[in-house]
C-alpha cells in the first residue's frame, strides 16, 4: 500500500478499503493523511494475506483486490508470488477481480548482469541507479545511491525485485485459480501493446 494514496482516494470515493503493508511507518503515514481514517490498515507480509488478515480478525471476502506500480514483484520468490496469488483468490468473491499494475522485465536492460545509469546531476549532488541481475531466479539486487557533497555522504536506498514476464504472470494466476479478464497500457484502459508496462485484470474461476 505505501503511504496510501491510492487507499485513501479509494475511500474517499466511498469504497470499502483494507490497506495492507509490511511496514508500520508506511501505515502511520497513512492515517495521516485527509481520509486516512477511513481505511482499515493491516501490517502484514502479502506473501501470506491469510495470516496478515486473520492477525486483525478479517475474515471476509473482497470483490477487488488491487497491487499498485509493480508491488506484486516485491514479493522475490516464485514460492512467494505464486502463495500470494492463491491467497488472493482464495480471498475473493466469484467472479472478483484482481488488479496488478506491472512492468515488462527486459534482460537487455542488464548487459552482463548489471546496469548503471546516472538518474540526476545537482549542484551539490549526483544520483545513480545500479543494479545487478540474476537471470535464473529473475531477481533484481539494485539501489538508488545519492552521492552528496562535502561533509554530505552517502545515501543507499536498497530495492530487491523479482521480475515476471506476463507468459510466467499468466500461468501462475491460472495455477491459483485467477483467468485473465483484460490487459491494458494504462488506467484508462487503452489496448494494450506488446512491450510496455501493463495493468492486467484477473477474475476469479466461478
Amino acid at each position: 500500500m505505501g503511504t496510501g494514496t491510492f487507499a485513501v482516494a479509494l475511500a474517499r470515493a466511498g469504497h470499502e478499503v483494507v490497506g495492507l503493508d509490511a511496514s508500520p511507518r508506511m501505515l502511520d503515514r497513512m492515517r495521516t493523511k485527509p481520509g486516512g481514517d477511513r481505511v482499515t490498515p493491516v501490517l502484514g507480509d502479502m506473501a501470506d494475506l491469510g495470516a496478515a488478515l486473520a492477525a486483525v480478525g478479517d475474515d471476509g471476502a473482497f470483490d477487488v483486490v488491487v497491487a499498485f506500480t509493480n508491488t506484486f514483484t516485491n514479493l522475490t520468490t516464485l514460492a512467494d508470488q505464486r502463495c500470494c496469488l492463491r491467497d488472493v483468490a482464495a480471498r475473493l468473491v466469484p467472479g472478483g477481480a484482481l488488479v496488478l499494475e506491472m512492468a515488462v522485465p527486459d534482460a537487455r536492460a542488464y548487459p552482463g548482469g548489471q546496469a548503471l545509469r546516472v538518474a540526476h546531476v545537482g549542484v551539490d549532488h549526483v544520483v545513480l541507479q545500479v543494479a545487478q541481475y540474476d537471470p535464473v531466479q529473475q531477481v533484481v539486487d539494485g539501489a538508488t545511491v545519492v552521492l552528496g557533497g562535502i561533509g554530505q555522504g552517502v545515501v543507499v536506498h536498497p530495492v530487491r525485485a523479482r521480475n515476471v514476464s506476463i507468459v510466467e504472470l499468466d500461468l501462475m494466476a491460472e495455477l491459483a485459480g485467477l483467468t485473465i479478464d483484460g490487459r491494458y497500457t494504462d488506467w484508462t484502459a487503452a489496448p494494450y501493446r506488446d512491450g510496455v508496462d501493463h495493468i492486467s485484470v484477473f477474475r476469479r474461476h466461478a
